[in-house]
């Protein structure tokens, strides 16, 4: 099964049928919930750098990923 970040499954439905509406369904988020804990990224080869970071690919649950640390 394939998903998409703009599903609206996904986001959630308002009424109005805007998936990131402020109605009465609208999705809430806390801060905590875009934390990640590194321990469960693995990461692997670095894949890019530029002037202020370098990438690298890792995995996250299986997915992969990329990682980016900045210097």
């Amino acid at each position: 099964m394939s998903s998409s970040l703009a599903d609206a499954s996904l986001l959630g439905s308002t009424q109005n049928g805007d998936a990131m509406g402020s109605g009465d369904n609208a999705l809430s988020f806390n801060d905590s919930d875009f934390y990640l804990n590194m321990d469960d990224v693995d990461i692997g080869p670095q894949i890019g750098q530029g002037a202020f970071s370098k990438v690298y690919l890792g995995r996250y649950f299986g997915e992969l990923v990329a990682r980016k640390l900045l210097r």
